[in-house]
C-alpha cells in the first residue's frame, strides 16, 4: 500500500524545513509531518490524511476522527498536543468531508465510515511496525470509533470517545423523522432543507457550520443529503443498545456544557456498565466544541487523554527525544 501511495506524498521533516503558517505550527524536531491519500473501497474513493509523526517512539500511535461537517485541520491543536505527549498521530477526512470522498456531505451508509476507518487503521498499523492505535472519536466520530473498536479489535489498542452522540439535547420529533425518511427513500440525494436539518453539529452564533464560510480555505460544506442524515439518525438510535454490549478499553469525554450531546442516560449505563476498563470523565466549562473551541478546553482534554493512557500502559516507555537531543539532559 505504501508503495501505491508513495507519488502522492508530501513529508516534512521538521528539522529541515521552514513553518507554514497557513497550514499548522511548525513540528517539533525528531518528527515529521506527511501528508498523503489512503485508498478504502474499490471504486477509487481515496481519504486524505495527515500525519504528524514521531520519528522514534514506543508509544501507540493515535488515529483523531472528527464530527460531521468538520474535517481533519479543525483537530490540529489537539494533534499538536497529543505529539508534544510524546504520541504519533494521524488525522484524516471522513468521507463526504473535507479533501475526502466524492461529494461533500454524503456517505451511501453509517457503516461505510466505519469501514473506512478500517482501512486507515490497517494502513496506520502497518507504517507503525504492526502498532495497534488508540482511536479517538468526537460526536458522531465516537460513534465512529466504538463501532470500529467492537468490530475489529485487533485494529484499535483503545478508544476515546469525547462527547459521544448517544443522545440528542435536542430530539428530532416523529414528524421530522418521518419526512426526512421520505426524502431519504423518495429523493436520496437531496440536500436536506434547514427546517429539517437535526442538530448534529455544534453550532456559532445561531449559525450551522454549514453557512459559514471554511476557515482553513476549503469549499463551504454544503449539508447533508437526505440519506444519509436518515443513516446518522439510524446510528445515534441504536447508539446507548450498542454501547452497553462494548467491552473495549475505553475512555469517555463528557462535556458539562455540551448543546448537543446530552450524557444524562450514558453515565447510568456506564454506572451499571461493570467493564474496569470503562472510564466515564466530566469536562468543566467545556462546550461540545471540545477541540475547536476554547484553547483551554482542548488542553483539558488532552491531558485527561494523555493521563488516563499513561496509567493504561504503565507509563510504558520514555517520552521520544528530539533527534541529536542530549540523552542525559534533565526533562
Amino acid at each position: 500500500m505504501s508503495e501505491a501511495l508513495a507519488p502522492s506524498e508530501t513529508t516534512q521533516v521538521a528539522s529541515e524545513a521552514p513553518p507554514n503558517p497557513f497550514t499548522s505550527p511548525m513540528v517539533m524536531p525528531g518528527t515529521e509531518e506527511i501528508i498523503t491519500s489512503v485508498p478504502v473501497d474499490h471504486v477509487g474513493t481515496l481519504l486524505y490524511v495527515k500525519v504528524l509523526r514521531h520519528l522514534v517512539s514506543t508509544r501507540p500511535p493515535m488515529i483523531l476522527v472528527h464530527d460531521i461537517s468538520e474535517h481533519a485541520d479543525f483537530y490540529l491543536a489537539a494533534a499538536h498536543g497529543l505529539l508534544d505527549a510524546g504520541y504519533s498521530v494521524y488525522l484524516f477526512d471522513l468521507r463526504g468531508h473535507g479533501r475526502s470522498g466524492r461529494q461533500l456531505g454524503h456517505a451511501p451508509n453509517f457503516a461505510a465510515l466505519v469501514k473506512d476507518l478500517l482501512q486507515v487503521a490497517a494502513w496506520v498499523r502497518f507504517e507503525e511496525g504492526g502498532k495497534a492505535p488508540v482511536v479517538v472519536g468526537h460526536g458522531v466520530g465516537a460513534l465512529i470509533a466504538m463501532d470500529f473498536s467492537k468490530a475489529y479489535p485487533s485494529f484499535c489498542k483503545a478508544a476515546v470517545l469525547s462527547a459521544p452522540c448517544f443522545e440528542l439535547a435536542t430530539p428530532v420529533s416523529w414528524v421530522r423523522r418521518m419526512m426526512i425518511k421520505f426524502l431519504a427513500d423518495v429523493f436520496p440525494m437531496a440536500r436536506i432543507p434547514l427546517l429539517l436539518k437535526p442538530k448534529l453539529v455544534r453550532e456559532k452564533r445561531g449559525l450551522n457550520l454549514g453557512q459559514l464560510p471554511d476557515p482553513f480555505g476549503l469549499p463551504r460544506f454544503p449539508g447533508l443529503t437526505a440519506i444519509f442524515t436518515q443513516e446518522l439518525l439510524t446510528a445515534i438510535k441504536g447508539a446507548e443498545e450498542r454501547f452497553v454490549d462494548y467491552r473495549g478499553t475505553a475512555l469517555v469525554l463528557c462535556p458539562e456544557q455540551d448543546s448537543v450531546c446530552t450524557f444524562q442516560h450514558l453515565r447510568k449505563l456506564a454506572a451499571v456498565h461493570q467493564e474496569v476498563n470503562l472510564e466515564v470523565v466530566s469536562l468543566s466549562d467545556t462546550t461540545h466544541r471540545v477541540f475547536t473551541g476554547e484553547e483551554a478546553a482542548c488542553t483539558q482534554a488532552v491531558e485527561k487523554i494523555v493521563s488516563w493512557l499513561a496509567l493504561k500502559e504503565g507509563q510504558v516507555g520514555p517520552r521520544p527525544q528530539a533527534a541529536g537531543a542530549d540523552q542525559n539532559a534533565p526533562t
